[in-house]
């Protein structure tokens, strides 16, 4: 009996080691997925942010041109712009305003 109990025990502790080691396993593939997991969301939102930046530096970019656009118009409709100036500024606003109608419809 004490042979058998011993063999038991043997087999008992054998299976309560492999399910320790399977739960280790899995919970350490489970670590390492969540790792990549945020590494990756990480890494999107870094893309993210980046690119809402740029966006938003390029809309403040715009805006200035068209203020200082506006500020010379307004300033060659008032007539404080010399004669050769303010044709310039009409000639590139027109320019400017024709070149925005045109559009790449791209392989048709």
């Amino acid at each position: 009996m004490k042979q058998i109990d011993a063999k038991t025990q043997e087999n008992d502790s054998r299976v309560l080691l492999l399910i320790a080691i399977i739960f280790t396993v899995a919970l350490l593939l489970v670590f390492f997925l969540w790792y990549r997991h945020k590494k990756k969301k990480l890494e999107l939102d870094i893309a993210l942010e980046k690119e809402r930046l740029l966006h938003q530096k390029e809309l403040k970019e715009r805006e200035l041109h068209e203020q200082r656009l506006h500020k010379m118009i307004e300033l060659a409709a008032d007539g404080k712009l010399p004669k050769e100036v303010q044709e310039e500024v009409f000639l590139s606003v027109t320019y400017k305003r024709s070149t925005d109608t045109i559009t790449y419809k791209g392989n048709e």
